[in-house]
């Protein structure tokens, strides 16, 4: 299955507060895709940049949609791997607000 995008939101505080401060149902985008026969997310999570098995994935958070994109996410898959294990951006985050 080729990798796909998400849109989710959870009962964290952040993605409270993103959602409140956006407007917005959703708070959160994230990346499917195969990992040797599993589905699983690519994203940044409060913990780091990570990747997890889709089923635990909705386990805490709620999906609210799942898109096939215009383009291919595959060629750029290698280079977003290569983020795992970096901590989230939270000076990021305030800088954006």
């Amino acid at each position: 299955m080729p990798a796909r995008i998400g849109f989710s939101t959870s009962s964290s505080p952040v993605s409270w507060a993103i959602r409140r401060l956006t407007d917005s149902d959703v708070s959160h985008c994230f990346v499917t895709l195969d990992m040797i026969g599993v589905q699983c997310v690519l994203e940044a999570h409060d913990t780091g940049f990570r990747a997890i098995p889709l089923n635990h994935f909705y386990e805490t958070n709620t999906v609210v949609d799942i898109l096939d994109p215009e383009v291919p996410l595959e060629p750029v898959l290698p280079d977003a791997l290569e983020w795992l294990g970096r901590p989230y951006d939270f000076v990021g985050l305030v800088g954006f607000l």
